[in-house]
């Protein structure tokens, strides 16, 4: 039996004791000296801490890791190989994004435009590259999301205040 176990019994049959009669009294105090005194002054053991399904999670991707490469650095900056299924659902998902982009762009095209108009032209393009290389289409259109994010990071950044020219020991301000 386990310790807490044996305390528990412990108290049941001395909260017996007070009741029964002399004769029973008497075999419950054997038993209450058959159990070892010292389960009463040990200190209760607190219950193992139950892994949570991420601390799971996390053991079982060392483990392939560590299957993968044969050793496996356990810090902050350790890096695990990347699952398969992780990286089919991002190709997955990264088809699904280009084509959501395209069918929105074509659905925001121009409806009278002429053969030079840029949108048009761009549009064509994208097409064409859609149809010749969606691999590329995806490349170039992530870095075009890249190049408007910073061009749209620019544009919140604020003005610088206008420098001051020196001419013939006074400041001027210049204009622009």
């Amino acid at each position: 039996m386990a310790e807490p176990l044996l305390a528990h019994y412990r108290q049941v049959l001395a909260r017996r004791l007070a009741e029964q009669p002399p004769a029973v009294q008497q075999r419950l105090r054997q038993r209450i000296e058959a159990v070892p005194a010292l389960v009463e002054t040990a200190p209760p053991v607190p219950p193992a801490p139950r892994a949570s399904a991420l601390a799971k999670l996390n053991a079982e991707l060392a483990q392939r890791a560590q299957g993968a490469t044969g050793s496996i650095a356990v810090d902050a900056q350790a890096t695990l190989p990347e699952l398969s299924s992780v990286r089919r659902f991002g190709k997955t998902w990264a088809k699904v994004a280009t084509e959501q982009q395209m069918i929105e762009a074509l659905a925001k095209a121009p409806k009278n435009a002429g053969p030079l108009n840029s949108h048009r032209l761009m549009l064509r393009a994208l097409t064409q590259m859609r149809r010749l290389s969606p691999d590329y289409l995806r490349l170039f259109l992530a870095q075009m999301e890249a190049l408007l994010w910073v061009e749209e990071a620019v544009a919140h950044l604020p003005k610088p205040a206008a420098k001051a020219k020196v001419v013939a020991g006074r400041a001027v301000k210049r204009k622009g």
